[in-house]
C-alpha cells in the first residue's frame, strides 16, 4: 500500500466516525545563491497545506521511511563546505533526525553520488573514494540523481567507505558485468543488463553496524552512478537522497527527463525541495526557464505516487548572483514563484534566512556558495521549514 493510499484510508475511516509523498569532479560553472542567517520573517512552509504527504511521512517514520530527495544546484550540493557532513541538507537532516526521532533508528547518511561535481578551491572534498585502479571518470551522460556517476574501464577498481547496516549499489543498466566486495567478504558478481530500468539497485543488508568499505571491480565497462547508506533506516526513519550536481539548469534534469524520473521514483520520495534559477538566469531568458522549470514540476506531479513539493528561492540580496544575468534576477524569482502557486508546490526564498547585514561573513570567498557558518544558517532555516509532522 503506498503512502497516498494509507492517507486516502485513514481519512475514509476518519469521515465514517465522524460523519463527514575517483573521484574526479565536474564542471565549475557559476551556480545557485548562497545563504545566511538572521531571524526570518517568512512564514514557514508547514503554514499551508501543500507539505502534507511530507508531514504524514514524518508521522508515519515508525513504520515507513520519510524519503527527502534534494535536487538542485551548487547550492544543496554543497559548494563551499569545509567538508561532506557540513553541507546544509546534511545538517538539516541531522536536524530532522533530533527533532523526530525513530527508536533504534541513528540513520545513514542516505544517497551520495559516485561522482561529487563540486571543485575546489571552494570545496575539496569531491573524491570521497578511498582508492582506484585502472581507468576511473566522472560522467554526465547517465541521467541519474545529479547526472554523476563514474564510468569504471574493463578491469578497473574503486573503492568506497561507508558506515551502516545497509548498502544500495545504484548502477547504470545496459553495460557490462561488475563485481563488488563489502570489506573482506566473497565478490558478488553483478549483471548490469539485466535490468529493463534505466537504473539498476543491488541491496546489500545485514551489516554489523559501523564503518566499512565496498570495492567494485568493472569485469567490463560499467557505470556507477552512486551508493545509498543506511544505518537502521531502510524500512523506516528519514533518509536523504542527493540529487544536486553543480553547475545544474532545470534544463540539466529535463533534457532525459523519463530517466531522471525513473531514478526519483526508485527513490520513493516523500519530499523533493527543488532549488535551481541561479544557472539558468547566466544563459536562458525567464521564459525560457519558465518552461523548463515547469516540465520538471509537472513530471514529478505525475509520479504514480507524487511527493510534496517545495521550491527554495535562491537569488540572495548581497551575493554575487545579480551580475551578468539574461535578465533581472527579480523576473527569475518571479517565475519560481509563480509556479509554487500554479502547480500546487510549497514556497520558501533562501533569502528570508539571511540577516540584513553581514552576509558576506557567511559566503565563501566566491561571494556565492556558502561558508560552513551559512551552511549552519541554511539547515537551521530550512529545517522549520520541513518540521510540519
Amino acid at each position: 500500500m503506498t503512502r497516498t493510499t494509507r492517507m486516502v484510508a485513514v481519512a475514509a475511516a476518519l469521515a465514517l466516525l465522524t460523519g463527514c509523498t575517483a573521484n574526479p569532479t565536474g564542471p565549475s560553472e557559476p551556480t545557485g545563491g548562497a545563504s545566511a542567517s538572521g531571524t526570518s520573517s517568512a512564514q514557514p512552509a508547514r503554514a499551508s497545506s501543500e507539505l502534507a504527504d511530507w508531514a504524514q511521512a514524518l508521522d508515519d517514520r515508525d513504520d515507513y521511511p520519510a524519503r527527502w530527495v534534494a535536487v538542485g544546484d551548487s547550492i544543496p550540493e554543497g559548494m563551499g563546505a569545509s567538508t561532506v557532513d557540513s553541507r546544509w541538507i546534511d545538517l538539516t537532516l541531522d536536524g530532522l533526525r533530533e527533532r523526530y526521532p525513530t527508536d533504534d533508528v541513528p540513520g545513514g547518511v542516505g544517497y551520495r553520488p559516485a561522482a561529487f561535481a563540486v571543485a575546489p578551491p571552494a570545496s575539496t572534498w569531491a573524491r570521497w573514494a578511498t582508492g582506484n585502479e585502472g581507468s576511473v571518470s566522472a560522467s554526465s551522460r547517465t541521467a541519474d540523481l545529479g547526472y554523476r556517476s563514474v564510468t569504471l574501464g574493463a578491469g578497473a577498481t574503486t573503492t568506497y567507505p561507508f558506515t551502516g547496516t545497509d548498502l544500495d549499489l545504484w548502477w547504470s543498466s545496459g553495460g557490462g558485468t561488475f563485481s563488488y566486495v563489502v570489506d573482506d567478504g566473497d565478490a558478488v558478481d553483478v549483471d548490469t543488463r539485466d535490468s529493463m530500468a534505466t537504473s539498476g539497485i543491488t541491496s546489500v543488508s545485514g551489516l554489523e553496524a559501523g564503518a566499512h568499505t565496498v570495492t567494485i571491480h568493472a569485469h567490463t565497462p560499467v557505470d556507477i552512478e552512486g551508493l545509498t547508506a543506511f544505518d537502521g533506516d531502510r524500512d523506516r526513519g528519514i533518509s536523504l537522497f542527493d540529487s544536486s550536481r553543480s553547475g545544474a539548469t532545470a534544463r540539466t534534469f529535463t533534457a532525459d527527463l523519463p530517466g531522471f524520473l525513473d531514478s526519483i521514483a526508485a527513490t520513493k520520495p516523500d519530499l523533493v525541495t527543488i532549488t535551481l534559477g541561479a544557472n539558468d538566469a547566466f544563459t536562458r531568458t525567464p521564459a525560457e526557464f519558465e518552461d523548463d522549470y515547469r516540465t520538471l514540476i509537472d513530471g514529478l506531479q505525475s509520479l504514480d505516487d507524487p511527493p510534496s513539493i517545495l521550491l527554495m528561492g535562491e537569488f540572495v540580496p548581497g551575493t554575487n548572483l545579480t551580475q551578468g544575468l539574461a535578465a533581472d534576477a527579480g523576473d527569475y524569482d518571479a517565475v519560481v514563484r509563480r509556479l509554487a502557486d500554479e502547480t500546487g508546490s510549497a514556497y520558501v526564498d533562501l533569502a528570508d534566512a539571511l540577516p540584513d547585514d553581514g552576509v558576506v561573513s557567511l559566503l565563501s570567498a566566491d561571494g556565492v556558495h556558502p561558508n560552513d557558518a551559512g551552511q549552519r544558517v541554511i539547515a537551521d532555516f530550512v529545517l522549520e521549514q520541513l518540521s510540519v509532522g
